[in-house]
């Protein structure tokens, strides 16, 4: 799954070994993003709400994290 975050960037979320995994996307790049933690056992409707507030210092008025694919 790839989220937007705040219109930012993007960051994929995958399930590795039973626990969820972030990746921070760019132009030709694809790096793990070890800032991001998930709670194991995290349900996949719940991910955008951890992003969220993992990148809270980055929010705008009219801006959120949001699934684009």
């Amino acid at each position: 799954m790839v989220f937007e975050v705040y219109g930012r960037f993007e960051v994929e979320v995958c399930e590795e070994s039973g626990a969820w995994v972030a990746y921070r996307l760019g132009p030709g790049m694809r790096h793990r993003d070890y800032d991001v933690s998930f709670p194991r056992g995290l349900a996949e409707d719940r991910l955008a709400e951890v992003l969220t507030h993992s990148f809270q210092d980055l929010a705008s008025p009219g801006l959120n994290v949001r699934r684009v694919r």
